[in-house]
């Protein structure tokens, strides 16, 4: 028996839950829950200064995460008189 292969060509879905706790001064927790799809490969956490978040995994600024599929990431070294906004793609 033989077959042609399925290719996937929809993308993953949205992160939801995302959830950020200021902790201390100068650092800020963040969580999400990961779309449950298979393929996904890896999650991008950008961050901008002001009131409006990233809009695309391009824009702003990377947070790294531990692992390319984290549901968690601690940012570090932010100015506590500055605001911060992030999107996670």
């Amino acid at each position: 028996m033989s077959g042609t292969p399925v290719r996937d060509t929809i993308p993953p879905g949205k992160v939801t839950d995302l959830a950020v706790t200021a902790r201390g001064d100068s650092f800020i927790h963040l969580s999400w829950t990961n779309p449950a799809d298979r393929d996904l490969v890896a999650v991008i956490v950008r961050r901008a200064q002001g009131a409006t978040p990233p809009a695309a995994p391009t824009d702003g600024q990377a947070v790294m995460l531990a692992t390319p599929t984290a549901t968690t990431v601690e940012d570090a070294g932010l100015d506590k008189t500055t605001r911060y906004s992030y999107a996670v793609f």
